[in-house]
């Protein structure tokens, strides 16, 4: 994401959660990959968060719940 900024320095970056991150449920990885997207594109304040593919069966809404919190938090 650091080469991607040097180069465009305004472009809007999607931050992907790993595909199986959230189907297993890994809440503390969940944000804290969340968080590293987030502090890379804190200083232009581009980035849109995503899961990477679909969402798995087994899933929690909890998990999707957590993220939505954590993106309120530490929002910009």
């Amino acid at each position: 994401m650091a080469q991607i900024r040097h180069h465009l320095p305004q472009a809007t970056i999607y931050g992907q959660l790993a595909p199986f991150t959230f189907s297993r449920n890994e809440e503390v990885t969940s944000v804290a990959e969340f968080l590293r997207d987030l502090e890379m594109a804190r200083e232009k304040r581009g980035l849109i968060f995503t899961t990477a593919g679909s969402i798995n069966d087994g899933s929690r809404l909890s998990g999707l719940r957590l993220l939505m919190a954590a993106a309120q938090q530490f929002r910009y």
